[in-house]
């Protein structure tokens, strides 16, 4: 009676034991199958250009700013305009992202390019005025370097945004998820930045100095 007792014990025990591994197997399918899909969700947000809720409605015409021809001894117009049509998106970030993709494709009428090949807009957020954009990495690590050419990537950047999505005055720059503290060793990235009309070929005041404190 007591052999046959023990031998219920162990076949309940073997089923328990073979029902709980089952249950941690379907568990860590469906943690994989979980993790799957927000690999999945944050890929199609970081993917630059438009997402699927992209609402357009009509044509925007914008200004971008590329760099410009070398500029006189004692002048900082490091940026020429640059007239573009793009569709209109609804939601302020998808704007933004236009914007940059038009800005990172390059210019077309004779200004130079300020943002690296290959470099890609992974994320946009926009709160409180603040448009926060974080740059693939090789914004930093293509980057020719150089104080001006630094300033001309930053205020390209910005002033193409500040000038063209209303309710957005000023922008924070992150790269690869991160704040770095510059780009090339020069122009500090360690806080948000607003336009700066004085550093476009033709503005008034575009001989004002470079302010230390904006330099590593």
């Amino acid at each position: 009676m007591t052999r046959k007792v023990l031998l219920i014990a162990l076949a309940v025990a073997l089923v328990l034991s073979l029902a709980g591994v089952w249950i941690l197997y379907r568990s860590e399918l469906a943690k994989q199958a979980a993790e799957r899909q927000e690999a999945d969700a944050a890929a199609e947000t970081m993917t630059p250009g438009a997402a699927p809720d992209d609402v357009t409605q009509g044509e925007l015409q914008i200004k971008l700013y590329f760099r410009a021809p070398a500029p006189s001894a004692g002048t900082l117009a490091l940026l020429t305009p640059e007239v573009r049509t793009i569709p209109q998106s609804i939601r302020k970030e998808y704007l933004i992202r236009r914007i940059l993709d038009a800005l990172i494709a390059g210019p077309t009428q004779g200004g130079g390019p300020t943002i690296p090949k290959g470099t890609i807009v992974r994320q946009v957020f926009v709160a409180n005025n603040l448009a926060v954009i974080d740059f693939s990495r090789e914004i930093a690590v293509r980057h020719p370097g150089g104080v001006l050419g630094e300033m001309a990537t930053v205020y390209s950047i910005v002033n193409s945004v500040v000038d063209n999505v209303p309710g957005v005055d000023g922008v924070r720059i992150l790269v690869d998820g991160s704040e770095r503290s510059t780009l090339s060793g020069h122009l500090a990235l360690d806080r948000s930045f607003g336009a700066a009309p004085e550093f476009v070929v033709g503005a008034s005041g575009r001989d004002a100095l470079i302010q230390e404190e904006n330099l590593e």
